[in-house]
């Protein structure tokens, strides 16, 4: 049986399509799945993927990012459908009475990682995401390296982080990085004289 395209009105449950993902993908054991879509793909088909739905624009919308419009046939009496140019074969069960016939736009997009699994079910080239932080947003900061052989100054008389942190209650870690963008390290390391302590209390506070 080829695929066959038809147009439906839309559903009154499908005004949440463009919804939170909370809706299109369950949370079990609290919202379990209405729909299961398993999908095998690769060499003899030895990839397998299992994606589950709360929705069934959802998980209309996952298919056709797979199949990009390919033909297919089915299904067997394993209950899996099989592209014409054998790359993909896939299986759904649930709520899913009519759900192959119809073809609706829908605006949403799963959201990461899902989309890469879908596409590289497709065979598609998979979204990388860029986690580096751009030039003109990086602070310019200098890494001081201590000669061989030449001993730290001392930190007798100067106020540490850690007091000032034990003082204004907050964790080192959290004042350390509030500080790399504002000050400069010392040569002795997160202390101050009491002068420069005061200041840098002031930046903690804010």
């Amino acid at each position: 049986m080829a695929r066959r395209s038809t147009k439906r009105k839309t559903t009154p449950s499908r005004t949440i399509r463009g919804g939170s993902n909370e809706v299109a993908y369950p949370s079990a054991p609290s919202r379990p799945p209405t729909i299961n879509l398993w999908i095998k793909f690769g060499e003899d088909f030895s990839h397998l993927q299992i994606h589950t739905f709360g929705a069934r624009w959802a998980a209309l919308k996952s298919l056709q990012i797979v199949l990009k419009d390919r033909e297919y046939e089915g299904p067997d009496d394993m209950g899996w459908y099989e592209t014409n140019d054998g790359a993909i074969r896939f299986k759904l069960n649930g709520d899913v009475e009519g759900l192959l016939d119809e073809d609706d736009e829908i605006e949403w997009m799963p959201p990461q990682p899902h989309l890469n699994d879908l596409l590289r079910a497709a065979g598609d080239e998979t979204i990388k995401h860029d986690t580096s932080t751009p030039d003109e947003e990086r602070p310019n900061r200098v890494r001081k390296v201590r000669k061989p052989g030449v001993p730290p100054p001392s930190r007798d008389g100067l106020v540490t982080l850690a007091d000032i942190c034990a003082e204004l209650k907050i964790e080192p870690r959290d004042a350390r990085k509030t500080l790399r963008n504002k000050v400069e390290k010392p040569d002795a390391g997160w202390a101050w004289p009491a002068d420069e302590a005061a200041k840098v209390k002031a930046i903690l506070k804010k």
